[in-house]
């Protein structure tokens, strides 16, 4: 029973990449969907920081680069949950 459950974990994706980077979009969405529903277009102005938060540092160069900031963020998450989740995994098997 071991080796095939040994057998199936070593066939398996990383995944911890994905749920980083997912829960990361999760919350910049949602943040933002939030903050555009409670701010009157006339009064924006410090709502938006939280949101401008999640996309730095690119958001601080130029406000264009916040939407390619937060995707590239993502996929840095992604790298590097991949990263941690392949290093444990190696680091348990011997």
């Amino acid at each position: 029973m071991t080796v095939k459950r040994a057998a199936i974990r070593a066939r398996r994706r990383p995944r911890l990449g994905l749920w980083l980077a997912g829960i990361y979009l999760g919350m910049a969405v949602g943040l933002f969907v939030i903050t555009m529903l409670t701010t009157e277009p006339s009064k924006v102005g410090l709502d938006w920081i939280p949101f401008l938060m999640l996309a730095m540092p690119w958001s601080h160069r130029d406000m264009a680069l916040a939407g390619p900031g937060l995707l590239l963020n993502a996929a840095i998450l992604w790298a590097i949950g991949t990263a941690v989740q392949v290093l444990v995994r190696n680091l348990r098997g011997k």
